[in-house]
């Protein structure tokens, strides 16, 4: 290409590159777009932190909008296999004691691994756990919500209550609902010199097709508002 042309087309891709990011994600009625919980997180996130990522569509916003620069890490499972995040999480932690690590994992993948928080309370890691609860095997129902729109076979989670479930091991925990509870949810958390634990409820609407209804997902009853246990 001659001169012009490539300013013309380095252009174009910076353009691209920044509203990449801005794209509105899907409307939802059932809980909050996660990715309002990833800009939440970006506005207070310290300079060094180290996001754990488990497995699963929740994690696309992070990929899409926090804009990661060093020293800040992100480590994540390459292969999609899920119950990544919580061992992650505990693993840096334990390797650099002074770095802020935040672990986010949906309830899937947190039902798999999210035991290994004992590790974190007994050890007094003062590690974020995010956990994204919208009661479904995300990524596995939107692929059936494009082929096979209304038919869900196994997708379905009777999560137990993962708030209540990290109290018992001994971290401090607390549930969101509500967009407008994250801000000071993620203060307290990241603030936090031991453990702790936010449960959000997450929209299944948010990550599906557009074409489908919010009434296809299930509905997640929330626990009650945003509150500390």
């Amino acid at each position: 290409l001659a001169r012009d042309d490539w300013a013309a087309t380095l252009r174009t891709i910076r353009q691209q590159t920044a509203a990449w990011p801005q794209a509105a994600g899907q409307a939802a009625d059932d809980g909050i777009p996660f990715v309002a919980v990833v800009k939440a997180l970006e506005a207070q996130a310290p300079a060094d932190v180290a996001i754990c990522l488990d497995a699963g569509t929740f994690a696309a916003p992070v990929y899409r909008h926090f804009p990661f620069a060093f020293p800040q890490r992100l480590l994540a499972s390459q292969s999609g296999a899920m119950g990544y995040g919580t061992p992650a999480a505990i693993a840096v932690q334990l390797r650099d004691p002074k770095r802020q690590v935040v672990c986010m994992a949906g309830d899937g993948g947190f039902a798999m691994t999210g035991n290994e928080m004992a590790a974190a309370a007994e050890r007094g890691l003062p590690i974020l756990f995010i956990v994204a609860n919208n009661n479904c095997y995300g990524s596995i129902r939107l692929h059936q919500a494009r082929t096979y729109p209304g038919r869900y076979v196994g997708t379905d989670l009777a999560s137990p209550d993962f708030a209540l479930v990290a109290r018992a091991y001994g971290l401090q925990a607390e549930y969101v609902t509500r967009a407008d509870q994250l801000d000071d949810a993620i203060a307290r958390g990241l603030a936090a010199d031991a453990p702790y634990l936010l449960e959000v409820r997450t929209s299944l609407g948010a990550i599906l097709p557009a074409s489908v209804s919010h009434a296809a997902g299930s509905e997640l009853v929330p626990r009650g508002d945003s509150h500390a246990l």
